[in-house]
């Protein structure tokens, strides 16, 4: 199962992600574990403090999760002004790792997809 699963990925980057989640965790890896080692740095998702910082300081090109979050939010102005900075924050994070999340776990699931669309089908 996990080779069928995690061929897809480049052997090297798996064989990293192998040994680093061995060495610092409890129990083997899942397959997803594995995967989301391997895909989301090559996402190149902001953090939540780098999308904080790209807020705050209003750059021209802030990627399209953290326009998304800030909208949530009721918009960067909004997030900017508010009466309540550190709270605005703690809440900009949250949502932002959420839309993180979900956009990590596409990508994770759109890599199985296309795996499993390349199966033989049963007869």
């Amino acid at each position: 199962m996990y080779t069928r699963l995690l061929d897809d990925l480049d052997y090297a980057a798996v064989d990293a992600a192998v040994d680093e989640l061995i060495a610092t965790t409890m129990r083997l890896p899942t397959i997803s574990r594995i995967r989301r080692q391997v895909i989301e740095p090559t996402l190149e998702l902001p953090t939540a403090e780098e999308a904080w910082v790209a807020l705050q300081s209003r750059a021209n090109e802030t990627h399209n999760l953290v326009r998304r979050a800030a909208a949530l939010m009721g918009g960067s102005f909004n997030i900017r002004t508010s009466s309540e900075p550190e709270l605005t924050r703690v809440r900009f994070a949250k949502v932002y790792d959420e839309i993180r999340r979900k956009a990590v776990d596409d990508a994770l699931a759109a890599g199985v997809r296309a795996k499993r669309m390349q199966l033989p089908q049963a007869s």
